[in-house]
């Protein structure tokens, strides 16, 4: 069991001269409240923090403007978050560019605007793991689609798998949950035009712009010999991402006709094809300016946590 003290105790011993920080394997606590983990001390020379615990809820912005020379942050076992009014136009306008760009989440959940707020303040990001995550947010009815704008983030790698999404605020999945996600990339964005590409393609009152995609990725849950529950992420064939951008592309009369809906059911042997009986629940996008390369698609047994 930890406590903010036991942070702050850290940090106030080290904190003028502490490059890297590992806290990993804890529980942290307030007398049984929610309350985040925001970090008292200034470190100047910071470039890497590892928190891997369980029930932290770490504020993000306290940790961006505390440790500005952070370049490589991992975070697993909780919930990120930021403060109220960090993720608004004229908030984000005013807050100073960080220079992280190395970002791993794991076993935690987050709020889909806060993949934008990181997107614009750390615009030098270029390898970006997520994995066994849970993104809190709100569907387009018009068209299924939860968005996760991170259009001013140019990667060089991107490791993703066993992320699903929801409306409300939880650590774990349920059956209910967004297994369907969509991986694209603004049109014409290239790493060699990327400062240019910024300024002339987006536009703040329509920040998305014509986009292509990259791949369509599916999670579904799993059971081991012995009744072990876990997750699963792959990729959709070409003629399986074209089957679901046509069922969105007419979303709303497409969940009222379609067969495959919410009461078919598949057989229990082949659960990889259960995206099709999912598309009712819509699906959640990601979009970035650039993405050089998805090297694998993470499992557990990646190294997130």
């Amino acid at each position: 069991m930890s406590y903010a003290m036991n942070v702050d105790k850290i940090l106030q011993s080290f904190s003028e001269t502490l490059e890297s920080l590992s806290l990993t394997g804890f529980i942290y606590t307030d007398n049984e409240q929610n309350i985040s983990l925001e970090l008292s001390y200034h470190c100047p020379f910071l470039t890497n923090l590892c928190i891997s615990g369980s029930m932290v809820i770490l504020n993000l912005d306290n940790l961006l403007n505390k440790y500005e020379s952070l370049k490589q942050l991992k975070f697993c076992g909780g919930q990120l978050v930021t403060t109220s009014n960090t993720t608004t136009e004229d908030s984000k306008q005013q807050q100073k560019q960080h220079g992280l760009q190395i970002l791993t989440l794991g076993v935690c959940s987050i709020a889909a605007e806060i993949f934008n707020y990181l997107s614009f303040r750390c615009r030098g990001m270029k390898h970006m793991t997520l994995n066994i995550l849970w993104v809190q947010g709100f569907m387009c009815g018009e068209n299924g689609c939860i968005l996760l704008d991170m259009a001013h983030t140019f990667l060089k790698t991107l490791h993703i798998g066993q992320v699903r999404y929801g409306a409300s605020n939880r650590e774990y999945f349920a059956e209910h949950d967004i297994g369907l996600t969509l991986l694209s990339q603004l049109n014409s964005a290239s790493l060699s035009d990327k400062t240019n590409e910024r300024e002339e393609k987006i536009d703040p009152k329509y920040p998305i712009v014509a986009r292509h995609s990259i791949d369509w990725l599916y999670t579904y849950g799993t059971f081991g010999n012995i009744g072990e529950y876990g997750q699963k992420t792959i990729k959709l064939s070409k003629k399986e991402a074209d089957t679901a951008l046509e069922y969105y592309q007419n979303f709303q009369s497409n969940t009222i006709s379609s067969t495959l809906k919410e009461g078919s059911s598949y057989d229990e042997d082949t659960p990889e094809i259960g995206w099709k009986y999912e598309l009712y629940k819509g699906h959640a996008e990601f979009i970035f300016g650039n993405v050089e390369s998805i090297p694998v698609v993470c499992t557990p047994s990646d190294g997130v946590y």
